[in-house]
């Protein structure tokens, strides 16, 4: 009886221990309090592309927008300064540049979309059902659905267009490779096929290769094939030259486009909760509010402490947005 309850003893330490979180601990840290203003705006939407701030103002990896959202809606995407907006209602705003939108409805919120340029929408809706509406004719021209999903990562990917495939990241980690012109899917494609947190977070053509990524593997399709790389992510960014994967378990990688690892620095124990790129520097922010910055090849970083990080942040054109801060990055070293 007594070896049988040390034993159990045993397993309980054993699991304790196994369940205990370890943090990142840089041994020497700078201070980016100069770099850093009150923006007085807390982030209210996030997605891959874009973030939508309480007070309607919008931010876009893609461009600079000026335009407010109207009470309740958020940023989708930006695509040749038209915007797709939407609701937690299902409805949808797609604003023309001089300002004028037109509204639609769809029976669940869209996630993601993106337009063609004979003004039909390609859309991913809540319930991942995914498909292509005709804003000029106002009718469905195809729609599907794919897997039931119960949890998804925040980081949703838009679709993509290539020539006259539209590329759909599903939230149940496929590619819906649809041919534009007659509505027909030309190839399904999955990138991984975990049963929770798998939707699409990164969806790119590099270099006349397509790039995708869940929070599970990164795939390439290109001409001659397809490869992998797996890894625990937490984001995915690129230059146009190189794929720079952040791990969960605070790596950063350096890939080409065919995913062969170029480079690689780990930072112990570090949680990525946002990612960036801006000339010739990788940004990543831990959850503790430690700011890495280190140059592409991943030879030099430097770390600097900001406020912890309470809520959502987002990170474009050389600025780092959270909990009502802006941190100028771009004039942060990694010297």
């Amino acid at each position: 009886m007594i070896k049988k309850t040390i034993a159990i003893s045993v397993a309980i330490l054993a699991m304790s221990g196994c369940g205990s979180k370890h943090y990142f601990k840089p041994e020497n840290t700078a201070s980016a309090s100069s770099q850093t203003q009150n923006f007085g705006n807390s982030i209210a939407h996030i997605n891959k592309d874009s973030a939508t701030f309480e007070d309607g103002n919008v931010i876009s990896k893609n461009a600079v927008i000026k335009f407010k959202m109207p009470q309740g809606f958020h940023l989708v995407n930006s695509i040749s300064d038209y915007l797709i907006t939407a609701n937690a209602l299902g409805d949808v705003n797609v604003v023309h540049p001089e300002g004028r939108s037109k509204t639609i409805h769809f029976e669940k919120p869209l996630l993601a979309g993106t337009l063609l340029s004979s003004g039909v929408l390609v859309y991913l809706l809540q319930d991942n059902s995914y498909g292509m509406y005709d804003l000029q004719n106002d009718k469905i021209t195809y729609h599907n659905k794919s897997d039931k999903v119960y949890a998804i990562d925040t980081k949703i990917a838009n679709p993509l267009i290539i020539d006259n495939l539209a590329v759909i990241p599903s939230l149940s980690g496929k590619l819906v490779i649809l041919n534009t012109q007659n509505a027909t899917v030309v190839k399904e494609l999955y990138v991984s096929t975990q049963s929770s947190l798998n939707n699409v977070i990164f969806l790119k053509s590099v270099k006349n290769t397509l790039i995708s990524a869940t929070p599970h593997n990164v795939i390439f399709v290109d001409s001659k094939g397809k490869g992998e790389y797996k890894a625990d992510i937490s984001n995915v960014e690129t230059d146009g030259e190189s794929i720079f994967v952040f791990t969960k378990d605070g790596k950063i990688i350096q890939l080409d486009e065919s995913l062969k690892m170029i480079n690689e620095k780990k930072f112990q124990f570090a949680h990525f909760s946002s990612s960036g790129i801006s000339a010739d520097k990788l940004f990543a922010l831990d959850k503790q509010g430690f700011l890495i910055v280190a140059n592409k090849s991943l030879s030099k970083s430097k770390v600097y402490k900001l406020e912890e990080v309470d809520e959502s942040t987002f990170l474009a054109h050389g600025k780092l947005f959270y909990d009502g801060l802006m941190v100028d990055v771009d004039k942060l070293s990694f010297e």
